[in-house]
């Protein structure tokens, strides 16, 4: 990968304080956003959220035979 370096000449300061307050503003949905994010951070997760959006309601037990999985598998996804 090549080595880039900013090339800038003037630092654009409105700019940037902009951006930083925007940032700092959306703190708290960046928040919320990052942990859902992280919940279905894997394919399976995403797979369970994804019948559980459809059904609303599923046992654990089904999860395991639609999934393939074992049911300490499902819990521990």
């Amino acid at each position: 990968m090549n080595n880039i370096s900013c090339i800038r000449q003037q630092a654009d300061a409105e700019q940037i304080d902009r951006c930083r307050e925007s940032v700092e503003e959306l703190s708290g949905p960046f928040a919320h956003l990052s942990n859902g994010l992280a919940l279905a951070g894997s394919q399976v997760r995403l797979k369970i959220l994804y019948l559980l959006h459809g059904e609303e309601r599923l046992c654990v037990c089904n999860l395991s035979d639609i999934l393939g999985m074992t049911v300490p598998a499902v819990r521990s996804t």
